[in-house]
């Protein structure tokens, strides 16, 4: 456990322990227990990367020593890291507690441990990516065969359409490459 002043080693593990494996891997919002509008960014819990806030704590820190400032407190630091507003960018706040957000940060953070950010990567695109499930949605609704007409009877012009837009919705679909994530 780090030397966060707002919280306890018994209410992180009572948070992580029943959660994905994700989870272990960031801080939620402190005020997240008492059920604090702070806490929450709509409906999810406003959480940070553990090894990127521990990482900008310490940075703030080092600030303050070179440019002559007093150091702040830990406690300080903290209550200003989760006070940032949501224009902040990405990189230096908090994120959503959402299950596609964390797994991008996770697969996109320097300070996670390859292990982690390949699983993440791999958890993220099978499972939850929407580009690849639109991909993946538009070749079954397109490859759906088209029923012949019965016997003896000669295809209708309908037919005939449908056959031939699913023949080349099938052939364009197949040509896509999906791109492959970035290695950051």
């Amino acid at each position: 456990m780090s030397t966060l002043n707002l919280y306890t080693a018994g209410r992180q593990q009572a948070l992580v322990s029943e959660r994905s494996w994700y989870r272990r891997l960031f801080y939620d919002h402190p005020g997240r227990l008492e059920r604090k509008p702070e806490a929450m960014d709509n409906d999810k819990v406003k959480v940070w990367c553990k090894h990127c806030f521990e990482k900008r704590v310490l940075d703030e820190q080092r600030a303050d020593t070179l440019s002559g400032l007093p150091v702040r407190e830990t406690a300080q630091i903290e209550h200003q890291l989760w006070a940032q507003p949501k224009s902040t960018h990405r990189s230096l706040r908090w994120i959503r507690g959402h299950t596609s957000e964390m797994l991008v940060r996770i697969r996109d953070c320097k300070l996670q441990n390859q292990e982690d950010r390949q699983r993440a990567r791999e958890e993220h695109d099978t499972a939850l990516s929407p580009r690849r499930k639109r991909a993946q949605e538009d070749v079954v609704m397109t490859s759906t065969p088209v029923p012949a007409p019965g016997p003896g009877l000669a295809p209708s012009s309908m037919h005939a359409t449908v056959a031939a837009a699913t023949a080349a919705a099938v052939a364009a679909t197949s040509s896509l490459a999906i791109p492959s994530n970035r290695d950051s």
